[in-house]
């Protein structure tokens, strides 16, 4: 899934996430400042680190809320540490804190310079691209931007909503608002959000409008840290939640409890090199049991997972011989692993690269799967591999 900004960069979803993986290491805890009589609703100063702790930027927590104080030196100051192209901000560690107040020309002097500007809270991480958080700063009413993400109680549902959800579902909401002004959408520009999920998978997350209605947005999930992430253009109430129908690419009921069917025989399927995102149209796919890589030049992918997971084929495994055998798209395949030269319909071919062991997983270059789908797309700019069946 791609989204293209006039004039401006574009981020594929699985980038924004290794990005945001990338960048996210131990929380570091604010410093506070001693506040002597200070009450729970007092302000309190601290200091939150940018850029991994590269820079410090005082702040002021109230309740909730964290106001950052970022005169266009100290915003300097960050933008010179920025290695990424994001601005951090981490407010993980700012105990109960669910919002993140920007001074409105601090958020334009980052995005003048093309910069991302992310914000990490205790509940979970929003980064906003440069476009979405420029276009947010346009239609600001007020001299700061408020960017807030936290779960809510069901009770702060709207009727039509505590209708469509279930009891235990966990419901976050993320906005961006600047006065008494909601910024619901940013021109195009994309919001990728990551929460912690530690629920069954696969898992998705579920656009919640306030009439009710339920759309299903693609998620990425990461085994390591347990977080799921989806990207959005615009911003509301969203459920995570196990996805009970992952092959269903349109719009689909939030409460439904379906077994969960054989992939489609048709549509494209995406995965990204060195991540554990697939997607299928708008659909985030159950994620390979080993990411796809690139080994001495060559694109390896996880055999048994698309041969017979994704593509609905058969794959055998003879651990005498250590030799794959499968039926997939109508040809017989059969390989040994450690040897590049596998038997397609009784004909030699020449991988080029040998069929490895990855995890317990085999590994198969790329052009193995050519004879059995109709056609194999790589984005070398993405470093993706698109696969048409």
């Amino acid at each position: 899934m791609q989204v293209a900004l006039p004039e401006l960069k574009t981020i594929t979803l699985a980038a924004a996430i290794a990005l945001l993986l990338a960048l996210t290491p131990a929380a570091a805890a604010p410093v506070y400042a001693d506040t002597p009589g200070a009450g729970p609703d007092a302000a309190t100063a601290l200091e939150i680190p940018a850029e991994g702790g590269a820079v410090s930027v005082g702040a002021m927590q109230s309740g909730q809320t964290v106001t950052l104080l970022l005169p266009s030196d100290k915003v300097a100051e960050i933008i010179a540490a920025t290695e990424d192209d994001i601005a951090t901000f981490d407010l993980a560690g700012a105990a109960g804190a669910t919002e993140a107040v920007l001074p409105r020309a601090a958020v334009i002097q980052i995005t003048d310079l093309n910069i991302y500007v992310e914000i990490k809270l205790p509940q979970g991480t929003v980064m906003i691209c440069e476009g979405a958080a420029a276009s947010a700063a346009s239609q600001a009413t007020g001299d700061s931007l408020t960017v807030s993400l936290g779960a809510i109680d069901h009770s702060l549902l709207t009727p039509a909503q505590r209708e469509a959800v279930s009891p235990g579902d966990q419901v976050y909401r993320v906005s961006v608002t600047s006065g008494d002004q909601v910024i619901h959408s940013f021109d195009g520009g994309t919001v990728t959000v990551s929460v912690p999920y530690s629920g069954p998978l696969p898992v998705t997350t579920w656009h919640l409008s306030e009439t009710g209605e339920t759309t299903k947005i693609a998620t990425a999930y990461h085994n390591a840290t347990r977080i799921a992430s989806f990207m959005t253009l615009h911003l509301s109430d969203f459920v995570v939640k196990k996805d009970e129908d992952p092959y269903n690419l349109g719009v689909a009921a939030l409460g439904k409890d379906e077994t969960q069917g054989a992939p489609p025989a048709s549509g494209a399927i995406t995965l990204w090199i060195d991540s554990f995102c697939v997607e299928q149209g708008a659909t985030a796919l159950p994620e390979p049991p080993v990411a796809p890589q690139i080994m001495n030049g060559r694109t390896m992918l996880p055999f048994r997972y698309l041969a017979q997971t994704l593509l609905g084929g058969e794959v055998d495994w003879d651990e005498a011989t250590r030799t794959v055998t499968a039926s997939l798209g109508g040809h017989d395949f059969e390989m040994r692993i450690d040897d590049p030269v596998i038997l397609v319909d009784g004909e030699t071919l020449d991988l080029g690269q040998a069929p490895v062991i990855v995890d317990g997983h085999t590994l198969l270059p790329l052009r193995a799967f050519e004879a059995a789908v109709a056609e194999i797309r790589w984005d070398e700019a993405a470093r993706t591999v698109t696969v048409t069946p």
